[in-house]
């Protein structure tokens, strides 16, 4: 009587001194147990009961019969523990059928077909076929995840008739087809196909068979598939190994009839976006309806996937027109690498040299969206395209006049100092004053913000750097701390294009670029004097995730930034124009981690002390909410 209170006890260890006390006593404990299980009123009492009652006779003992009795409870939890005592005593059963008796266990035993010394897997198939219409979900989801290491021949039909009761409803019914079919899809879903009955499309979904490509496909086309559905079956795809199946199927949905407008639109780019680039223009009614997909995504970065995958090149000029109307976004920047990977300098170089004549002010903001797009990109294969809008010895035929915009000669400038090639032309430049004064302060801030340091000493002899905004030291981090500042003054400052220009890096309540850390709660993380140390010296302190790396390709590319992933294949980099830059690295000479912050170490040099003050004050506010 005391294991038996013990082992109602809501204390794990009093409950194990408990099970052990009465597993020790075997047969003689088992009245007491099954008195607990038939008639204690707490289920918890009854399921620990059970738990242990198998266990104290042989499981081939005719008197051994509280499993039988397990199953065939009113409760549900009490039918579910009875499976899982099953999978763990599922053991080989070394007795000859003509020696079972005749208990409800080894009627049910003698029934299955088999050899006449059976195994473990008997046992499991012949208490799930007794379960595998049991009323109860979760008692049918515990009968699938017994199934899962199952050898038994009766396991397709087993499954199949458990995913036959699959409404759609229950996710984990769903994913405990998934563990019970195991290594065993193809058999599985077989045998689902035989019974010739419908079954929900969510097992197809989440199937792994190899004729789950051919399946997912038809299921994708299929008329009561509507287009707010098929995202969902097509990103089963994602989960498929690579297969001439997969790809057949991928192809077939790519350039097939599925539906609506709408639908056949969204399946084929989709389907598109998972294909490996392949020559369309040998078969017309591809080609075609390649078009008609690109023609609904022009934009969009997935425009730009599929002309670089497939190679479409009538679409490059529609790649040139986006660089040009958006150069500073991020779909920009793409638009020019795609073009670059694909050699297309000499359109690049077509639509960049040609003189703006005052009358065309549509060709002056192509050109001058163009060169900003081709400056943002920091690739190495630009800098040919940039220099000749500049006045360089490599260049002496190409002059500056009023027909080329001079922000096309700026942005030139300070695209052309992010290479090394570049920056070093332009130094030379520098040296020999072969550029026209009005363009100083653009190349005098292009060669000192610079990351290589040669050319950047070598510009700082040639220009000077300015004294601070009032010519006077800054006082000590903790005067500075001391000091209040106009928080309304500090809000305008932050998001002024002019001076602070801390939205360029910072978001604060989603508003501004992610390059650095979100600064919405900063005033809850940093003191005032932390504060100020991070405006005056950013790299004494940079934030975990934030450190600077920089990149160097074989080509001569380099580019420094925020390293925001990187993979086997490849590395990412954010830069400081919150714009994102992919290397392969089979094409990276170097990669190493800076000790300098992406942040502006100058400000103190822009911003007085009254407006630094004010900074501060306004984010102090930014506080936890």
């Amino acid at each position: 009587e005391g294991a038996i209170a013990a082992l109602k006890s809501p204390n794990e260890a009093t409950r194990y001194v408990a099970w052990t006390a009465l597993v020790a006593m075997g047969e003689k404990a088992e009245p007491a147990l099954k008195t607990v299980f038939e008639k204690d009123k707490n289920p918890r009492h009854r399921a620990r009961a059970m738990w242990l009652l198998p266990r104290l006779r042989p499981a081939t003992d005719p008197k051994n019969d509280s499993l039988t009795m397990a199953l065939k409870d009113s409760n549900e939890d009490i039918r579910c523990v009875a499976v899982r005592a099953i999978r763990q005593l599922a053991k080989p059963i070394k007795v000859r059928k003509e020696d079972l008796g005749d208990t409800p266990q080894e009627r049910l035993l003698k029934k299955i077909d088999g050899p006449i010394s059976f195994e473990a897997e008997l046992f499991i198939a012949g208490f799930v076929e007794l379960l595998a219409g049991d009323k109860s979900a979760a008692v049918r989801r515990e009968c699938l995840v017994a199934l899962r290491n199952l050898k038994s021949p009766k396991k397709p039909e087993l499954w199949a008739k458990l995913a036959m009761q699959h409404d759609g409803k229950d996710r984990w019914y769903l994913e405990a087809l998934g563990i019970g079919a195991g290594n065993d899809w193809d058999a599985c879903l077989e045998a689902c196909m035989k019974t010739g009955n419908k079954f929900h499309q969510d097992i197809i979904w989440r199937s792994r068979s190899t004729k789950s490509p051919e399946y997912l496909a038809k299921t994708v086309a299929a008329p009561s598939i509507s287009s707010n559905d098929a995202p969902r079956l097509l990103r089963a795809f994602d989960f498929l190994p690579a297969s001439q199946a997969k790809d057949d199927a991928l192809v077939q949905l790519a350039f097939g009839s599925s539906g609506d407008e709408q639908k056949v639109a969204l399946v084929s780019a989709e389907a598109l976006n998972r294909l490996k680039g392949f020559d369309v223009s040998k078969n017309e009614a591809q080609k075609a309806a390649l078009n008609r997909v690109l023609d609904s995504l022009k934009g969009q970065p997935q425009f730009l996937t599929l002309v670089e995958k497939f190679n479409v090149t009538d679409r490059y000029p529609d790649l040139l027109a986006l660089a040009q109307a958006k150069p500073d976004d991020q779909i920009g920047i793409d638009a020019i690498r795609v073009l670059l990977a694909k050699n297309q300098q000499q359109l690049l170089t077509m639509a960049v040299l040609p003189a703006v004549k005052k009358d065309r002010p549509d060709v002056a903001k192509g050109v001058i969206g163009l060169t900003t797009a081709l400056s943002n990109s920091g690739d190495t294969r630009v800098v040919p395209l940039l220099l000749p809008l500049v006045k360089t010895p490599d260049y002496p035929a190409v002059v500056q006049d009023d027909k080329r915009p001079a922000e096309v000669r700026r942005a030139a400038i300070r695209g052309a100092a992010l290479t090394q090639h570049g920056a070093q032309t332009l130094l030379k430049m520098a040296q020999a004053k072969s550029l026209d004064e009005s363009f100083t302060p653009a190349i005098s801030s292009a060669l000192i913000a610079t990351r290589f340091a040669n050319v950047r000493d070598a510009a700082m002899k040639i220009y000077p750097p300015p004294a601070g905004k009032d010519s006077k030291p800054l006082p000590p981090l903790t005067e500075l701390a001391k000091l209040k500042g106009n928080a309304g003054n500090g809000a305008k400052l932050f998001d002024a294009a002019t001076t602070a220009k801390c939205n360029t890096c910072h978001v604060v309540n989603n508003q501004g670029k992610e390059v650095g850390p979100n600064l919405s709660e900063i005033g809850s993380k940093l003191s005032r004097q932390a504060m100020w140390e991070s405006i005056i010296f950013p790299s004494a302190g940079i934030s975990h995730n934030f450190e600077s790396y920089v990149v160097e390709t074989k080509s001569g590319t380099v580019a420094n930034g925020l390293k925001i992933s990187e993979d086997a294949e490849s590395v990412t980099l954010r830069g400081a124009d919150a714009l994102a830059r992919t290397f392969k690295k089979s094409d990276i000479e170097e990669i190493k981690k800076q000790e300098i912050s992406l942040m502006p170490a100058d400000l103190a040099k822009t911003l007085s002390i009254e407006e630094m003050s004010d900074l501060v004050e306004y984010l102090t506010t930014l506080k936890k909410k």
